[in-house]
């Protein structure tokens, strides 16, 4: 099987992430994508945020409603800060004989060679990137070809629709005690309210 690995704080998951999960399956003919919330990531490490435990509880109510889509709270049940190479090779280990994508937008693809066993990454596994028309084209294509070339990476590209849509703006609906309705699924706003997340 090919598999999509989606990982993110997901502080909150809202609907541009699903977007860009589904429409990334579908055009990279993905079976199937997992959800990583990340317990912490490396590159915001000391910065307040939102319990793990209520990131992975809100991803897992926004991906009940699609049969292609898993969570995994492998990095979240670590508890400390965890690299994405690392991930990816005990996910690899726990799905012997499929194939490995990791899907990335483009500023994160662009800034690869930058991450920890990048290339560990480019070697072994594949990469779905979701791009928006106009958005860095040029540098993006010029990138995917020099990777290609120099650790015979698969690289798959996928348009996607702008969704305008920001786990920063909602914190900041939140905060302000205005409508996310429609950003989120209605589960993960309802959630929200419950627990009174982001009021602070």
């Amino acid at each position: 099987m090919k598999i999509g690995i989606f990982g993110g704080s997901f502080d909150p998951v809202h609907n541009g992430h699903l977007v860009l999960a589904e429409h990334v399956r579908d055009r990279a003919g993905l079976d199937r994508v997992i959800l990583l919330p990340a317990y912490e990531s490396p590159f915001k490490v000391g910065r307040s945020g939102t319990d793990s435990r209520h990131r992975l509880e809100m991803t897992r109510l926004a991906a009940s409603g699609n049969e292609h889509f898993e969570v995994s709270a492998l990095d979240v049940e670590k508890g400390k800060v965890s690299y994405t190479v690392d991930l990816m090779a005990e996910l690899h280990d726990m799905y012997p004989g499929d194939r490995l994508y990791f899907i990335a937008g483009t500023d994160s693809f662009l800034g690869i060679e930058k991450w920890m066993g990048s290339e560990e990454l480019l070697t072994r596994y594949g990469f779905a990137v979701g791009t928006r028309p106009g958005y860095r084209d040029e540098e993006l294509v010029a990138q995917a070809e020099r990777l290609r070339e120099k650790y015979g990476s698969e690289i798959i590209t996928v348009n996607i629709p702008k969704v305008d849509i920001s786990s920063t703006d909602i914190r900041r609906r939140c905060r302000d005690g205005r409508s996310i309705r429609y950003l989120v699924p209605d589960a993960v706003r309802e959630l929200i309210a419950r627990e009174g997340l982001y009021r602070g």
